[in-house]
């Protein structure tokens, strides 16, 4: 009877150990699955204004605006809008930052008075800001320290 109740207990100990595992395993999968696409998201939305950016000073630098270069801005800037209105796992972080009304505020500007050092002005603090959060997005992760806290465990000589 006895050797039975142990065999039981070490069936259970293996049995808890695998589900541990395993639920531990699918839970940094699933961290490491939302970091991934918040950078993802961070990196796409740094692009397209990036481009937005870029259109409107070659645009709005030449001596004489061509239609079909305002036009070729207006698209860009609707694309750049889109972009940073349909962010899905940074919503909160673009809604803290304000960047569609800043971006918004910066075009209007170039459109308005071709204030190009505005444009750049608010780029440049945009920027800043999204690379910020992204860097204390990956420097703050705590399955990546984790797994950093391991790493250097398991190089560590004996």
């Amino acid at each position: 009877m006895q050797q039975i109740l142990q065999s039981c207990i070490a069936v259970a100990g293996v049995l808890v150990g695998v589900l541990l595992g395993g639920w531990l395993t699918l839970r940094n999968q699933r961290a490491l699955w939302l970091l991934d696409n918040k950078r993802s998201e961070y990196r796409k939305l740094f692009t397209v204004i990036t481009r937005d950016n870029s259109t409107h000073v070659v645009t709005y630098t030449q001596a004489v605006v061509r239609r079909s270069e305002m036009e070729k801005a207006r698209r860009a800037h609707i694309e750049a809008l889109n972009i940073i209105r349909d962010r899905l796992f940074i919503a909160k972080d673009v809604h803290e930052m304000k960047i569609a009304m800043k971006w918004s505020n910066a075009i209007g500007k170039v459109h308005t008075d071709g204030d190009i050092v505005f444009l750049r002005d608010s780029y440049d603090e945009i920027a800043v800001e999204i690379q910020a959060r992204a860097t204390k997005l990956i420097d703050d992760s705590p399955v990546l320290l984790a797994l950093e806290k391991v790493a250097r465990w398991a190089n560590t000589p004996s």
